[in-house]
């Protein structure tokens, strides 16, 4: 098993992915503008052709001059685009432009070298293998119905069902994982794991309420690995204690729980 991906970054992933999601919305309004970024990017096309490398050139641009502006740099938002960039690039019939950014291909010209630290941002887009790419969309899947689950929770936005529908695909995805740790669970992935069920734990009293949610299965032979994440969590009260219910369940209906996300990741960044 890959064991050279930090997967303990894979927790701060929403807040990225919310950003990014929020540039790609705004992408085809900044194309019909005098944005120097975006007047850059519809030069460079040529030697690309079509609306997909403007649109991601504005994109990606955009994304990396605005955490460029945020002191000190964080390498974590190019490991969230480089996450996504494999994601893109391993669907079937996949546009060949994410492969060739992700090989380095200089010949695209699609980074606005005018970004300060660009040549860094570039040099961590790297490929990751099918195993990476599908330990981190696992660890991800938990990671958002996890902040959904206890969000909602607090804020009383969701019923009960829906809560413990939350809670059911928590149970599901993590222990269908799960099992691939059960021969070696030594490594960074299964460690990441065994965090996201103490964490989920925390919540037994609510989840034991759900009737179809499944316990979650136990490593055999990983109960100090286990003990080491109780400790590491024991401590922590992984909830929104600065924010009010009103200003949460406001942003949560308008952003469809976005802002929430990235709320909680905010509260809890000691946490990751």
């Amino acid at each position: 098993m890959a064991d050279d991906y930090e997967y303990e970054h894979v927790k701060t992933f929403p807040t990225y992915a919310s950003k990014l999601k929020e540039l790609e919305h705004f992408s085809n309004i900044s194309y019909n503008t005098n944005d120097p970024i975006a007047t850059r990017c519809r030069t460079n096309a040529n030697s690309f052709g079509g609306f997909i490398f403007i649109d991601l050139c504005i994109t990606l641009n955009k994304y990396f001059k605005y955490y460029d502006h945020l002191k000190p740099v964080d390498s974590k938002h190019c490991e969230y685009l480089s996450y996504w960039l494999n994601k893109k690039s391993k669907l079937h019939n996949a546009v060949s432009l994410y492969k060739k950014i992700l090989n380095g291909d200089s010949s695209l010209n699609i980074f606005d070298r005018t970004i300060p630290n660009i040549d860094e941002y570039k040099s961590k887009l790297v490929n990751l293998s099918d195993e990476v790419v599908k330990n981190i969309n696992t660890l991800n899947n938990l990671n958002e119905q996890y902040l959904f689950l206890i969000t909602k929770h607090k804020i009383g936005e969701s019923t009960h069902d829906k809560l413990c529908g939350y809670a059911e695909k928590f149970a599901e995805i993590y222990n269908s994982a799960i099992r691939d740790c059960f021969i070696n669970f030594n490594n960074k992935y299964c460690k990441e794991l065994i965090e996201f069920k103490v964490r989920f734990n925390k919540y037994k009293s609510f989840t034991d309420t759900c009737h179809l949610v499944q316990p979650l299965s136990s490593i055999p032979g990983a109960n100090f690995q286990e003990l080491e994440a109780i400790k590491k969590y024991s401590h922590i009260e992984e909830h929104v204690p600065t924010y009010s219910t009103d200003t949460l369940m406001t942003a949560l209906k308008a952003l469809g729980g976005v802002a929430v996300l990235l709320l909680i990741i905010k509260v809890n960044k000691n946490v990751f």
